[in-house]
């Protein structure tokens, strides 16, 4: 009760809005050890929007909240240890606190894994991406069916199968992944690896344009919605 009141205290959903409330509800309930109050208001510090950002209270609340077994608390935190975009990056916290949250099936934690064993070269593992790109699109997560649709038309690292990366990408459009669109548009167009893998990269570097842009324009936050 006393999470869900600060909470709301905090949003100003149900209630008026009033950031001390909301604050003096999640301590009291923290004390009480609740993981999700832990959750709410390490999450907040850390976006910066509705309390001041501080980084150092939104690691340590989130992190109490992780070692309760807080899933949600446990993907945030692994997301910020992997991106290192508002935290130092830390690749082995990073895939011990996201792999806990995939255990429990949260799909993003299971795409998240997934990339980190294709991306990150001190991780690489493709039969471990593979597996957790799987799990993530069994679950309907659009960015991991781009994924593998993508591995398997390109042969990054796996045998290229035609077949099986059309079907994915297919899977990922009907999904709305605009990338995996435009993708097989492009195979449809021109037939050709070279020139698709060509407007693939153009795409990665317009939306990797759109994305700075956003962060200059927006509030900058620990971690995605």
């Amino acid at each position: 009760a006393l999470a869900l009141l600060g909470r709301e205290y905090l949003k100003g959903t149900r209630l008026p809005k009033d950031t001390e409330k909301a604050v003096a509800y999640l301590q009291r309930a923290i004390r009480k050890k609740s993981p999700y109050a832990a959750y709410i208001l390490g999450k907040a510090y850390g976006d910066g929007v509705d309390l001041p950002l501080d980084l150092f209270q939104a690691e340590t609340l989130l992190q109490q909240s992780a070692d309760r077994g807080f899933e949600p608390a446990e993907y945030v935190l692994g997301r910020a240890y992997a991106t290192g975009e508002r935290l130092p990056k830390n690749l082995s916290r990073a895939v011990e606190l996201l792999t806990r949250a995939a255990e429990k099936e949260n799909s993003f934690a299971q795409y998240r894994l997934g990339k980190l064993f294709l991306k990150e070269p001190d991780l690489y593992d493709v039969g471990r991406a593979i597996h957790w790109l799987e799990q993530a699109a069994g679950k309907d997560n659009a960015y991991a069916w781009y994924a593998l649709g993508s591995l398997y038309y390109f042969g990054d690292g796996v045998q290229k199968n035609e077949k099986r990366a059309l079907t994915y990408l297919g899977r990922a459009a009907e999904l709305g992944n605009v990338y995996a669109g435009q993708l097989l548009e492009s195979i449809r167009q021109h037939r050709n690896a070279a020139v698709a893998l060509g407007a693939l990269r153009l795409l990665r570097s317009v939306g990797r344009l759109f994305e700075n842009k956003l962060r200059l324009d927006q509030p900058e936050q620990l971690v995605e919605h």
